[in-house]
């Protein structure tokens, strides 16, 4: 699915990255250092539980590189994790990925759509 990047006019970031179907597949939000500050994962439509990984690069593969941060959700739940008022830094870019398994070798996609926002500087 495609990542829509778009500018938030008020709130704690400037940018939200924002997937509707988030995949096993790395994809990208932000190209070049930056700060994340908000991440929301919606695996209510789902009957198993997902985790969300977040990578400090341009270049990483889901299932090869290992994650940076990673976000479990449970079956039919949704995860809010704010951050710290700083946010977290990332200085190459900011990826991410979505599967069934933890950990890195996770590649199986989620059985229904899991929509993802990332909000960042």
């Amino acid at each position: 699915m495609a990542v829509i990047v778009a500018p938030i006019p008020t709130g704690i970031a400037a940018n939200r990255a924002e997937d509707l179907a988030a995949q096993a597949a790395t994809q990208t939000a932000l190209s070049g250092a930056g700060s994340f500050f908000h991440v929301e994962v919606d695996n209510s439509a789902n009957t198993h539980a997902v985790s969300l990984r977040l990578y400090d690069s341009t270049t990483a593969q889901a299932g090869v590189t290992d994650p940076n941060d990673s976000y479990r959700v449970a079956a039919g739940a949704v995860g809010i994790f704010p951050m710290p008022p700083d946010g977290i830094a990332y200085t190459t870019g900011i990826m991410y990925s979505c599967s069934q398994e933890a950990g890195t070798a996770g590649a199986t996609n989620p059985a229904s759509s899991v929509p993802v926002t990332i909000q960042f500087t």
